[in-house]
């Protein structure tokens, strides 16, 4: 294993040494449970919700913290939803938190029961070596070794944040410094060994959570300004003498109404014209534009004397950074008399048109009963308009701001509705989740797909949303001479299905992940809608499905937990089942039972039903994580035709069928897993034949969970493995053409 040396590095160096880092994702036991009757929980008549949560997640950590002696789960963090408390606790050893390893127990808010359990923890030890009490690196060392390695050429935005934790790193639990550093474009995060100094991983992302590329993005950039790699104590010092150039005075002034012109959602929607150029002559443009405008109410700005202010309970427009290069940056407008009648090629615009955007987005979160102690974002997000000299948008956790730049005559994000509720989608799920994380499992590009989906299903909601090309995110944005450059909600080719086993994380390879994620949500309210159910009743299914969750959450374990909410919301509606198809188009396949927990500790996952062919091979292979395993299959029912099994006892159930009937045929099969402990489990599938004339039109998907669970009977301690089962249907036909779906 590749480690990093001292402050000494150089850049090449890092670049080398980097390929060799060991992320510690791989450490983590991920799971969502929603099926606990096998857990140890004693009974609670007349307790506290705190106190079953707090036995819930001991007898979760009982099955999974085996080798973790030291360790205890201490309550940390408490939010409630429309539904359900959420009860978080983190994994310590010696009152320091394992780096992000957490358990969420989730009750009912009317009946008291548990509604699920999530799980991101690490079984291991403490390195012997490195235990707490012995004298390491300061603070100051630790921020100064992250800063050197990663040799930026930005400064900071913020002052480094260093927190000790236990880092996994090469099986053991190291004590550790993890440095954020948060600069101009990106977010980057190093895990320092508190005792050797050695830099254990790098994580990255671009500024949390921005647009990615677009066709634009290099046009009329000025390369002139580039800086140099800073030293730590250039930025440091340029941090300290940074001005906060405009922000409103806290307390100052009284709320009123004021009038704005604004885009609703986007002028191309509004016109629904796909011909429109940025850059059209300026005159020509604003004439095309003119009838684009709509007249709002600006609700609860602030009056300060004779001046007004954006400045309101749910959002704040502020001035906080410059644009380094020749776009020359306006600061925050003010008003006179509290209207900000401006066109687009002015501030003031840029101002309200944001201001009003996520202002009603806020009183709309609000509608469906985030309010108070369940409110999401239940304070003023800041806001600056004019930060940067490039044509994007990021929202930074540390501050909770959104920053939006602009180039030259380009349009600006600032004028797209989706855009701008864009980045107020990942705000809101920071706020539900503060464990979300754009580093691990499918995350990132969960987050860019929520984004894109809150933004999209705002636009469906207007005039024109529903006619004017809804699948196309940032319509005005993206969309230039008639050439659409940006991502859609509508991508199901076979470059957008899941495939479990890489994690997707936001803006990767043409963006597949963002959009593989936005799709089926978007489909899904589509036909929802259609169907005539509210647009309330979808959105609060989304929202209330992110509660409850922590680190490393996949595509399907977020889709499990949208079935499960929706099931739970609406019982009797179209909700849960119309998410299920649309996740299964996807590939993002997990089971209805997800997190089926069997008294013997097996857990098992797998898909309902399956196709198959008459005549072709069809085999269907279970992976499980115990190589010890045995395995038997046997065919439940009995049948008028010829069913040839050529393997019972692999991991692979191997068949062909003959003499299917026209109308197809169901047969089932029961898999028996025997671990290596001699721990059994059992599940049954319904396989459908169709006959050779027939076509499969259907998907064939599967699915698993990984949910772990008390093994009965273990003398030693609670035994357990959690069982992956990867469904694959290998359909072969003349020289075996092989299709795989697989499941996380």
């Amino acid at each position: 294993m590749k480690k990093f040396s001292k402050v000494s590095l150089s850049v090449c160096t890092f670049l080398t040494s980097y390929a060799g880092v060991a992320h510690a994702s791989d450490a983590f036991t991920t799971s969502l449970i929603t099926d606990t009757s096998s857990l140890e929980i004693p009974a609670m008549r007349g307790g506290s919700d705190e106190v079953l949560a707090q036995q819930a997640a001991t007898a979760v950590g009982k099955n999974l913290l085996n080798n973790c002696n030291n360790c205890v789960l201490a309550l940390t963090d408490i939010k409630e939803s429309l539904t359900a408390k959420h009860f978080t606790f983190s994994q310590m050893i010696d009152e320091v938190p394992v780096s992000r390893a957490t358990i969420t127990v989730s009750i009912d808010s009317k009946s008291g029961e548990i509604v699920r359990i999530y799980h991101n923890i690490i079984d291991a030890q403490p390195a012997a070596a490195m235990q707490r009490g012995i004298e390491g690196l300061s603070v100051t060392s630790a921020a100064e070794i992250a800063f050197n390695v990663v040799a930026s050429s930005e400064l900071l935005s913020i002052k480094p944040l260093v927190q000790e934790v236990y880092y996994p790193f090469d099986g053991e639990l190291v004590l550790s410094y993890q440095v954020d550093l948060t600069f101009e474009s990106n977010t980057k995060r190093v895990v320092i060994g508190k005792l050797s100094g050695e830099v254990l991983d790098i994580q990255e992302t671009e500024h949390t959570n921005h647009l990615g590329e677009d066709e634009h993005a290099h046009d009329e950039v000025d390369f002139t300004n580039r800086r140099q790699v800073v030293t730590f104590e250039e930025a440091m010092q340029a941090l300290a003498e940074r001005p906060v150039v405009q922000e409103r005075t806290a307390n100052r002034g009284v709320q009123v109404d004021g009038k704005a012109f604004v885009f609703d959602p986007d002028p191309r929607t509004t016109l629904e014209d796909t011909t429109i150029s940025f850059k059209t002559n300026k005159a020509v443009l604003n004439s095309t534009l003119a009838s684009a405008y709509k007249t709002v109410t600006l609700q609860d700005i602030t009056k300060d004397g004779n001046t007004y202010r954006l400045a309101g309970p749910w959002v704040e427009i502020v001035d906080v950074m410059q644009p380094s290069s020749k776009f020359t940056a306006k600061g925050m407008t003010t008003s006179s008399d509290g209207n900000w009648f401006h066109t687009r090629d002015e501030q003031g615009f840029q101002d309200a048109n944001v201001y009003y955007h996520i202002d009603q987005s806020q009183r709309y979160l609000q509608s469906l009963g985030y309010v108070g102690g369940n409110g999401i974002q239940n304070r003023p997000i800041k806001v600056d308009t004019d930060s940067y000299d490039n044509r994007n948008a990021f929202y930074t956790p540390r501050t909770n701001m959104i920053t939006f730049g602009h180039q030259g005559t380009l349009s600006k994000a600032t004028e797209d509705a989706t855009i701008i509720l864009h980045e107020y989608g990942h705000a809101i799920m920071y706020d539900i989740n503060p464990n979300w994380s754009q580093f691990e499992g499918d995350m990132g590009a969960i987050g860019e797909g929520f984004g894109d989906y809150w933004g999209a299903t705002y636009k469906y909601a207007t005039e024109n949303g529903k006619s004017f090309h809804p699948e196309r995110m940032g319509a005005w944005f993206w969309w230039d001479k008639g050439q659409f450059g940006g991502r859609q909600l509508d991508r199901t080719g076979a470059e957008y299905q899941y495939k479990s086993g890489r994690n997707y994380e936001a803006h990767g390879t043409g963006q597949i992940g963002d959009q593989m994620w936005a799709t089926p949500l978007f489909q899904a309210h589509v036909e929802l809608r259609e169907r005539g159910i509210a647009r309330d009743q979808i959105d609060k299914i989304v929202i209330e499905s992110q509660f409850g969750l922590g680190g490393h959450v996949t595509m399907p374990i977020m889709a499990q937990s949208i079935y499960t909410t929706a099931k739970r919301l609406y019982p009797a509606g179209p909700h849960a089942e119309v998410f299920y198809k649309h996740f299964q188009n996807q590939g993002i396949v997990f089971s209805k039972n997800a997190s089926e927990t069997a008294k013997n500790g097996i857990t098992v996952g797998l898909g309902e039903r399956y196709n198959a062919k008459e005549g072709e091979v069809t085999e269907i292979t279970a992976a499980v994580s115990d190589k010890g395993a045995t395995f038997a299959w046997r065919q439940l029912d009995a049948s008028e035709f010829h069913l040839l099994i050529h393997d019972k006892n692999s991991e692979t159930l191997s068949f062909t069928a003959d003499n299917v009937p026209e109308q197809g045929v169901e047969v089932q099969f029961e898999l028996v897993v025997t671990s290596s402990n001699n721990k059994q489990t059992r599940k049954v599938i319904t396989v459908f034949i169709h006959d050779e004339n027939t076509s499969t039109s259907e998907s064939v998907f599967a699915s698993s969970s990984a949910s772990p669970a008390t093994s009965s009977g273990d003398s030693g301690g609670s035994m357990f493995f959690i069982l992956s089962l990867l469904a694959v249907i290998e359909t072969r036909r003349l020289q075996v053409e092989r299709a795989n779906v697989k499941a996380a």
